[in-house]
């Protein structure tokens, strides 16, 4: 069964990975193959998962609206947060040029931006990150290869980058 999983999600990212760049020139939407991918991917964690952590969604996003220059799959604790626009959770974050793929601890961006606008939401962001990361239950994750740091390369150029870097308190 683990090797079935196993496959299934490899499958399913080296998919995104080899085929996300193409679909951003083709019409977005909920009947567009890739959508149905990430649609897939989401259910079959959250199948996974169900049993051992009821209180954990799965979600993912291709984009709203359009297609997402850094798409995602998150893991969503409801005792934590309930949306990606706040809160702490993992979640795996794609490069824009499709080149990898992140397994993050993250927090949420945009209730902190609402409220406290960019230059004061990013320091926030990364004064919290920088706490979190001396917590002994973070300090853990180094040993499964988890760096603790703000340097996180999405390979994108535009403004996502500094909010991921920010916001990022361990990825690998």
């Amino acid at each position: 069964m683990a090797q079935q999983s196993e496959t299934f999600i490899g499958t399913a990212f080296d998919d995104i990975l080899s085929s996300y760049l193409l679909a951003r020139f083709e019409p977005f939407g909920r009947e567009h193959r890739l959508w149905r991918v990430f649609e897939s991917l989401a259910m079959f964690l959250q199948d996974q998962v169900k049993n051992h952590r009821p209180r954990l969604v799965v979600k993912a996003s291709p984009g709203k609206g359009n297609w997402a220059r850094v798409p995602w799959i998150a893991f969503l604790d409801e005792r934590e947060t309930h949306s990606t626009t706040s809160g702490l959770y993992p979640v795996y974050l794609f490069r824009e040029d499709m080149s990898g793929v992140y397994l993050t601890l993250n927090q949420g961006v945009t209730r902190l931006k609402e409220k406290h606008g960019i230059p004061e939401s990013r320091r926030i962001l990364r004064a919290r990150a920088d706490e979190l990361r001396e917590m002994a239950s973070v300090k853990a994750l180094e040993q499964f290869g988890f760096l603790l740091e703000d340097k996180i390369d999405l390979h994108t150029s535009r403004g996502l980058k500094k909010y991921y870097e920010d916001s990022t308190i361990c990825y690998k």
